[in-house]
């Protein structure tokens, strides 16, 4: 971005052999799109359908958590304990993740953050022993870790300019999910006493995050090569 320490701006130097050694502002392309420009890119509409399947998976658990442990045969104060431990490991991954995001694809990292949790639903539906409870307590953590992640992928496609009414349209969108999710499992459990569908239509929504984040995985790569003056099918 050419910016020095405390925001100082470069200097330009009028002789001599001093413009060598002189900072100067990067010439990167701009990446700032208004938000009708952003709203007309199918990246823009696969990121809130990715988002809004993940919001939706994220939040069913969270308000169904102690019901769900209780449900495979837990105390209720023993599935407190784990929520606790829920909680506890969500917040250190929030900075494991966030780590890897910064060395790797970030669309790719989403994929695999929606995939682990996926894999560790049906071990919780069929088993009868106490580690697919905890398997699936540690590895669903990763789905609330991506956020940040998702909206930092938001800012590589997008730009940051108008970033945040950006963020706003889209959560107009995906706060269906969080709506929905929670009061849909419900249901399903009043008619049927069990979580089981409830569990595999997990399951389908990690899926289909999965993919649809796995579809930005090259243009994300594409737009940061752009962003540093590659073309984007140089390696």
């Amino acid at each position: 971005m050419g910016l020095l320490p405390d925001g100082e701006p470069p200097r330009r130097a009028s002789y001599g052999n001093d413009s060598a050694n002189t900072p100067t502002r990067e010439n990167h392309p701009k990446t700032d799109y208004t938000v009708g420009a952003a709203m007309s890119t199918m990246v823009y509409w696969i990121l809130v359908l990715s988002i809004t399947a993940r919001v939706a998976a994220y939040s069913t658990v969270s308000v169904h958590f102690v019901p769900l442990m209780v449900w495979k045969g837990l105390s209720q104060e023993h599935a407190a304990f784990l929520l606790g431990v829920f909680a506890f490991l969500n917040f250190l991954s929030h900075f494991f993740v966030g780590w890897i995001a910064d060395r790797v694809n970030k669309p790719g990292l989403m994929a695999a953050c929606m995939l682990v949790p996926a894999i560790a639903v049906p071990p919780l539906i069929w088993g009868d022993a106490i580690w697919p409870l905890w398997l699936f307590t540690i590895l669903f953590t990763v789905v609330d870790a991506s956020f940040p992640v998702g909206w930092a992928t938001v800012g590589d496609f997008f730009g940051r300019r108008y970033f945040a009414t950006i963020r706003g349209t889209m959560s107009f969108f995906y706060m269906w999910g969080s709506v929905i999710g929670p009061v849909l499992a419900g249901a399903v459990y009043d008619r049927g006493q069990s979580y089981a569908s409830m569990l595999w239509g997990l399951v389908a929504l990690l899926l289909v995050a999965t993919f649809l984040n796995a579809l930005l995985v090259k243009p994300w790569a594409d737009s940061q090569k752009r962003l540093l003056g590659f073309p984007p099918g140089n390696r």
